[in-house]
C-alpha cells in the first residue's frame, strides 16, 4: 500500500474522527454540523490518500486510512465486513480572497503597500489568478486587455517560474501617448519597453495555437511603455510569482503610441527598440527578447487563456513583456521609447 501523501507543514490539528462508511466507498465527516467532506471513490486500487477540500475560508486536508476486516468461515467462503476509514482532519487557514483583493485595489489608488499575513504568504498561483478576478470585480473598472509578464528567462529565474504569467489591464490605466502620468509620492516605477497588439477579432485557442490564424486576428501593433510596480511589501523570502500575479501582475499603467496596421510578423524578433530617460539613452533591445518574438508571447497568452476557458476579444490590448532590460523612473522623468518604423511613445512622469 502506498504511503499517504504528505500533510502540509505545521497544520492546525482539529480532531480525530471515528470511522464512517457507506456503500459507495465514500467517507465523510461533519465539522461543526455545517461542513461535510467526502472522499472521492477509489479508481486505482489505492486505499490510502490525502485529499484537500477547499471552502471559501479554509483549506481542509483529510487523511483516509482504510481498515478492512475479514471473517474466515472456511477456505472457500470468505465474508468481508464493510470497510471503515479512520479520518484525520487538519485545517490550514484559507486566504480571504475578497479581503486581499480589496486591500490591493485600495493600495493601488492610495500609492501604499500591503503587508501579507503569514497565511497570505502561502498564496499559490491558482489563488493568485482567482484573486485577479475578484480584484477586477471589486475595482468596478473595465478590463481592456492583458499584460504578459516574465517573458524572458532572467525574470523567470528571479521569480522561480518556468513560464510567463498574465494579468488584466484596466482601461483607467491604459492611455494613448504622449501623456503626463502622475505617480504617487515616493513611488519608483519599473519601466518596460513593450510591443503591444490590438485585436481585430475574437480569438480562442483550442489546443495549439495556429500562428497564421492568430496573426489574422490582430488589428494593429503599437509601441508602448509599461509602468510597473508591486503594491506588496517586500518579503523576507524574496520575490515570487504568486504575489506579482495577484497584484494585477504589478501593472501601474500602460502608455501606447499610434497603432500601426501595416506591419509584418517576420521581422519582429530582430526589430530594435530603445529607451531614453530625460534625453539620455539608457537601454536597448529587440523583439527577440520576448519569448523569441512578441507574436510568440501573444500565442502563449491565447493558449493560456484557452486552458482556462477564456479567449482574446476584439479590441483587447495585449502588452507582451519588456524587450529591453528594465529601468526605474520617478516623478519628474520623461521617458521616450523608440521603435524605428513602428514609431515612438512618450510619457512624462509627475
Amino acid at each position: 500500500m502506498r504511503a499517504p501523501a504528505a500533510i502540509p507543514e505545521n497544520p492546525r490539528r482539529i480532531a480525530l474522527f471515528p470511522p464512517s462508511h457507506d456503500s459507495g466507498r465514500r467517507c465523510g465527516v461533519a465539522l461543526q454540523s455545517s461542513l461535510r467532506l467526502h472522499r472521492a471513490p477509489h479508481g486505482d486500487g489505492d486505499d490510502s490518500s490525502l485529499t484537500a477540500i477547499r471552502c471559501q475560508t479554509h483549506c481542509f486536508c483529510a487523511t483516509f486510512v482504510p481498515q478492512t476486516h475479514c471473517r474466515h468461515d472456511s477456505d472457500s467462503d470468505r465474508t468481508h465486513r464493510p470497510e471503515t476509514f479512520q479520518v484525520q482532519l487538519l485545517m490550514t487557514t484559507r486566504i480571504d480572497v475578497d479581503g486581499l483583493a480589496a486591500r490591493l485595489w485600495k493600495a493601488r489608488l492610495d500609492g501604499t503597500q500591503v503587508t501579507l499575513s503569514d497565511d497570505e504568504h502561502a498564496l499559490t498561483i491558482d489563488d493568485a489568478y482567482e484573486l485577479q478576478q475578484r480584484y477586477v470585480h471589486i475595482s468596478g473598472e473595465r478590463a481592456c486587455g492583458w499584460k504578459i509578464g516574465a517573458t524572458n528567462q532572467a525574470v523567470q529565474d528571479t521569480l522561480g517560474v518556468d513560464q510567463p504569467f498574465a494579468g488584466p489591464i484596466l482601461e483607467r490605466f491604459t492611455l494613448p501617448g504622449p501623456v503626463s502620468y502622475r505617480l504617487h509620492k515616493d513611488v519608483s516605477a519599473i519601466v518596460e519597453v513593450e510591443f503591444v497588439f490590438r485585436m481585430a477579432s475574437d480569438f480562442t485557442a483550442h489546443g495549439d495555437v495556429d500562428a497564421d490564424a492568430l496573426t489574422a486576428a490582430i488589428d494593429a501593433i503599437c509601441p508602448a511603455i509599461e509602468l510597473a510596480g508591486l503594491r506588496l511589501a517586500p518579503s523576507e523570502s524574496g520575490p515570487s510569482a504568486a504575489p506579482f500575479i495577484a497584484d494585477a501582475a504589478a501593472n501601474i499603467a500602460l502608455i501606447y503610441g499610434t497603432p500601426v496596421q501595416q506591419w509584418s510578423m517576420s521581422p519582429l524578433a530582430e526589430h530594435p527598440v530603445s529607451l531614453q530617460v530625460n534625453g539620455v539613452p539608457v537601454a536597448e533591445g529587440n523583439g527577440g527578447n520576448v519569448l523569441g518574438s512578441p507574436i510568440n508571447a501573444l500565442g502563449w497568452l491565447a493558449e493560456f487563456l484557452g486552458h482556462r476557458g477564456l479567449g482574446l476579444s476584439a479590441g483587447d490590448i495585449i502588452t507582451t513583456g519588456s524587450a529591453t532590460p528594465i529601468q526605474h523612473a520617478r516623478a519628474g522623468d520623461t521617458l521616450v521609447a523608440e521603435f524605428g518604423a513602428l514609431g515612438s511613445v512618450e510619457v512624462s512622469l509627475e
